[in-house]
């Protein structure tokens, strides 16, 4: 994508990563550009976040966004961390290929994969909380190393890739749908387990220096207790986000703002 050169090389950071801003450089380096490269990389979860951010940023600033929306369906981090890593992964999916490349031009990456194939060795999960039959047998913080593993991994290709060029990163979580867990009274199991599953992306943030928000705390409520299909942010399918449910993550992703950025 067309850059507009600067005088200085400088730090970058839906996560940002690594270095420390002077004077809100960054954010002024980030806003003179004419277009900006938008990517999602994630499960169903992130569906109509990236139509919602770049507008945003059109509305904000005036850019124009060149939107790749790699939110697939069921898309797990060890595929994405494939991906990443390779122009050419093993996978039938077309959407999944040349993301180095585009990578590469991103100014503005959302990233929220699932887990599910990021298993622990030595202390696996077994849970279910998204889909029926709804249950929590084993939710700890540690069965969630490999995850956390693969996404640090994908963040860490990501700074490989852009260089000395600045990148906005951002990590989503997850909703619960508690009145979905009632049928199989898992709601005070399956809450607790996606807090987890919340606080260890968060530890992965927080280690890059990453902003982090949390979907449940916007969807469920801040005591993680409401049923967002009440509140109308679920769609029609009566699975993922309505319109409403979308462009309030987005609203909230977008106001942590454009400043810390990675390198």
């Amino acid at each position: 994508m067309p850059w507009r050169k600067a005088s200085v090389l400088f730090c970058v950071l839906l996560i940002l990563v690594g270095c420390s801003p002077v004077n809100n450089q960054p954010e002024a380096e980030l806003t003179s550009l004419e277009e900006w490269d938008v990517v999602v990389i994630g499960d169903s979860t992130l569906w109509g976040i990236g139509e919602n951010i770049a507008e945003h940023i059109e509305s904000d600033y005036g850019i124009s966004v060149n939107l790749h929306d790699f939110s697939i369906p069921n898309l797990t981090a060890a595929q994405a961390l494939e991906a990443v890593k390779n122009s050419e992964p093993d996978s039938p999916n077309a959407k999944m290929f040349g993301w180095p490349e585009i990578i590469q031009e991103a100014e503005y990456i959302v990233l929220h994969p699932s887990p599910a194939e990021s298993i622990s060795k030595s202390n696996p999960g077994d849970w279910s909380c998204m889909y029926p039959p709804y249950y929590v047998e084993n939710c700890s913080l540690d069965t969630f190393d490999k995850f956390q593993s693969d996404m640090r991994e994908i963040v860490l290709e990501i700074q490989n890739l852009r260089g000395d060029q600045l990148v906005i990163i951002r990590f989503g979580s997850y909703w619960g749908r508690p009145g979905n867990w009632e049928a199989d009274n898992a709601v005070e199991n399956c809450q607790s387990c996606l807090e987890t599953y919340s606080a260890a992306i968060e530890q992965v943030a927080e280690e890059f220096g990453i902003p982090f928000i949390s979907f449940m705390d916007i969807l469920n409520g801040p005591d993680h207790t409401l049923e967002p299909g009440d509140l109308g942010y679920i769609g029609i399918d009566k699975v993922h986000m309505s319109e409403e449910g979308m462009g309030l993550l987005a609203d909230e992703i977008w106001k942590l703002g454009i400043t810390q950025v990675q390198q």
